[in-house]
């Protein structure tokens, strides 16, 4: 969903952290913000989500140049560490969630392509797998972090988010790995 004052900063010196020289934004109450001055990749930590009301206690991320945040995008930035490369990473996140190669992921929103006028059956398909994707990774990596936390493994949820999409990255990179597949029995 969309987050209601969550804090993003643009990560110019690459730190991870947010520091003196960042491009700082809020969301506003419908989940938007403005990227002015963004020489980094994008972090996201805080605020609500919108459609639960539930406070927003992980990391989300975003690879430089991307105007959307949300679990896939962190997968992308998580992969873009590992492969070192960001078309590379674009490429094993679509393939992972079983996209097709003409999606913008560095602009996609799947809510918007839901409800634009001209949807499609096809693009309307696309949305829901993408958004069933994201909403595993969400789940994934909330109550892992959790259970990080809860057994002393990370001292905060931000952290221990931030380690699990680093390992699912691991295993998106090396092998076949569907993310749409979490949660399902085999």
């Amino acid at each position: 969903g969309y987050f209601d004052g969550a804090v993003i900063f643009a990560d110019n010196d690459f730190s991870g952290t947010l520091s003196l020289g960042d491009s700082v934004f809020a969301t506003d109450a419908s989940g938007v913000f403005t990227i002015r001055g963004a020489d980094g990749p994008l972090l996201m930590y805080g605020g609500t989500d919108i459609s639960t009301g539930r406070t927003f206690d992980g990391q989300y991320e975003a690879p430089e140049g991307y105007v959307v945040i949300n679990p896939m995008t962190t997968l992308v930035r998580a992969l873009e560490r590992a492969l070192h490369v960001l078309p590379g990473a674009e490429t094993a996140a679509r393939t992972a969630f079983g996209a097709g190669g003409g999606l913008a992921l560095d602009r996609y929103d799947p809510f918007q392509a839901v409800t634009a006028a001209g949807a499609t059956v096809a693009s309307i398909a696309e949305a829901v797998a993408y958004q069933r994707a994201a909403a595993s990774l969400s789940l994934l990596t909330d109550v892992g972090a959790a259970a990080l936390v809860g057994m002393g493994a990370a001292t905060d949820l931000r952290e221990a988010s931030k380690a699990l999409f680093t390992q699912v990255a691991g295993l998106v990179a090396n092998g076949p790995f569907l993310v749409g597949q979490i949660g399902r029995a085999h």
